[in-house]
């Protein structure tokens, strides 16, 4: 079993020090506004600092006090629920990018996209693009295991009928988690699930909710205050609940190509034009996932990119020297930095990079 963890940490390990990072690499000039563009072109040989000390270098926006407090309380994409999501999400990431063609210092500062659901429960659903990719490499690595503890697993299932089809299936997938070394498996339980064309599967996705044991899942605790209702904790969708959605979709297309199967010999025999159809879960998917090649650009953001900023202690005032100026030091990326970066290469690319087409399990990952 030591074998198998130490695979999977070589698989998802990041470097961490400056001297990992940058080595003996070419240093490579990038400001925010063009850092998409700088990032891709980066050969293995490359390398590049931000400077954050600078502030008109400095991607995360002012009022906030660190990282995660820009994550949770930061601006974030509203997205519409009278229309698929995908396609509502598909416009927004479209206005970022014409915003941003129109205007090349435009710098898109936001934390995530957000919905409302329907019916009683009003509590904000929030992604973030972080989460995604993470998740898309939990499902990828698991998927691709040859270990078959390592793969993930249905531990429940409850499908209602009739009337019951508009609050959606629950469902109980195990997983490895990510790194953690003391847990190795994490459990989700994903709750309204559309899994049937009945009823409002757009309104069923409205209400996804889930339920782990992740000890560690870092906004559980978070409460946010609302003049109408009291207070109202949103519901978070970390890397864990989205790889768990990405496995049931797998789930349902497998049952529907499997039932799907004899019908259309039969249509074929028939001479009739057959359409594939995708499951409900896949067209409801409310969540962005990353193509191929931002998978790849946010890799090498990881890898190849050190961030010069200032030193803090722990309640986040920047420390200073005996002489009175401020102490200074190289970092890795944050998940800020990381969610920063996303929505600037949506703005440069255009919102097909979170609009993917090919099977997460066939992408090629290589950190």
């Amino acid at each position: 079993m030591k074998e198998q963890i130490e695979d999977k940490y070589e698989f998802f390990y990041q470097p961490k020090t400056k001297k990992e990072i940058v080595g003996n690499r070419e240093l490579v000039l990038a400001t925010k506004y063009d850092l998409a563009q700088r990032v891709r072109a980066l050969t293995d040989r490359q390398a590049i600092i931000l400077d954050y000390t600078v502030p008109e270098q400095r991607s995360l926006p002012d009022g906030y006090e660190d990282s995660e407090d820009f994550l949770k309380h930061g601006r974030k994409i509203v997205i519409a629920r009278d229309r698929p999501m995908w396609r509502s999400r598909h416009e927004k990431f479209a206005e970022i990018h014409e915003r941003k063609q129109n205007d090349p210092n435009y710098f898109a500062e936001f934390a995530g996209i957000t919905w409302k659901a329907y019916g009683v429960d009003q509590r904000s659903r929030i992604v973030h693009l972080v989460d995604s990719c993470e998740a898309v490499c939990i499902y990828h690595y698991t998927s691709n295991s040859k270990d078959l503890e390592e793969r993930m697993e249905l531990y429940h299932r409850a499908e209602p009928k009739r009337k019951g089809v508009i609050e959606g299936a629950n469902y109980g997938v195990q997983m490895i988690s990510r790194s953690e070394p003391i847990r190795e498996t994490v459990s989700v339980m994903l709750r309204h699930v559309p899994f049937t064309r009945r009823g409002n599967p757009t309104k069923v996705i409205s209400r996804l909710d889930y339920a782990d044991d992740c000890p560690y899942s870092r906004f559980h605790n978070l409460v946010f205050k609302d003049n109408s209702s009291g207070r109202i904790s949103p519901v978070f969708f970390d890397m864990h609940p989205i790889a768990a959605y990405l496995f049931i979709i797998e789930m349902q297309q497998r049952e529907l190509d499997s039932f799907e199967q004899h019908y259309y010999k039969r249509q074929r025999a028939m001479g009739r034009k057959v359409i594939r159809k995708a499951c409900v879960a896949m067209q409801e998917n409310p969540f962005p996932l990353p193509t191929q090649q931002t998978l790849n650009d946010l890799i090498k953001f990881e890898n190849q990119v050190c961030i010069k900023d200032f030193k803090r202690d722990k309640d986040g005032n920047i420390q200073f020297r005996k002489n009175g100026k401020p102490r200074t030091g190289h970092r890795k990326t944050n998940r800020a930095d990381k969610e920063l970066f996303l929505f600037q290469h949506i703005a440069t690319f255009g919102p097909r990079t979170f609009f993917a087409t090919k099977r997460l399990r066939d992408y090629e990952i290589r950190y």
